[in-house]
């Protein structure tokens, strides 16, 4: 959707709460940003990657990295590493190998390499909810794609080993999530 109905959705949601200070997504930080701050509410952003928006009354950066790598950071500003939860610990595990979100960035590219080249074994690759900017190989037969899961615990209960090749990571949730479930993972 373009700018004004988004905004418009956005801007229904803030009056209808009536809120205090308002949360942002680092992305909608720097689509909506001015608007928000236009609103006479302070906001806090959320900093996974890009920059801080000069509008934001605090940032919480998600790691020392995404912090060292943040344009327009404030010593103020938080930075807290996301924790892997119990809850995302899978009972038991299948054999595969698993990465999660086939976006070039995040290396998809060379985890279909090895399906090419390890055609024996098994690949289980979680689709996001972006579906339109994902890179999705549908001509290897040993590459099975998930769906968007409600409980993540349907993700590692699949795979027993996970591959995190992106080009660059922020805070690293996946790599935290499979130590979580005793899982090796190659970055």
């Amino acid at each position: 959707e373009d700018h004004a109905e988004g905004w418009e959705r956005i801007a229904l949601t803030i009056a209808s709460f009536d809120p205090d200070v308002i949360v942002v997504h680092h992305f909608y930080a720097h689509e909506f940003g001015d608007d928000i701050a236009a609103c006479d509410v302070p906001f806090v952003q959320a900093v996974y990657n890009g920059s801080r928006h000069p509008a934001a009354a605090f940032a919480v950066v998600i790691s020392e990295w995404a912090r060292a790598h943040t344009p327009g950071v404030l010593a103020t500003d938080l930075t807290l590493w996301p924790i892997a939860q119990p809850d995302v610990i899978a009972p038991t595990h299948e054999h595969a190998i698993g990465m999660m979100k086939p976006l070039l960035d995040k290396g998809v590219g060379l985890v279909y390499d090895l399906a090419e080249r390890m055609p024996d074994e098994q690949f289980v690759i979680l689709r996001g909810l972006w579906q339109a900017l994902e890179t999705i190989r549908t001509d290897l037969p040993n590459v099975r794609f998930m769906e968007p899961v409600a409980d993540i615990r349907d993700f590692w209960s699949q795979v027993d080993l996970a591959l995190i090749p992106s080009l660059q990571e922020d805070a690293g949730t996946v790599p935290q999530e499979a130590r979580a479930n005793g899982l090796p993972c190659i970055s």
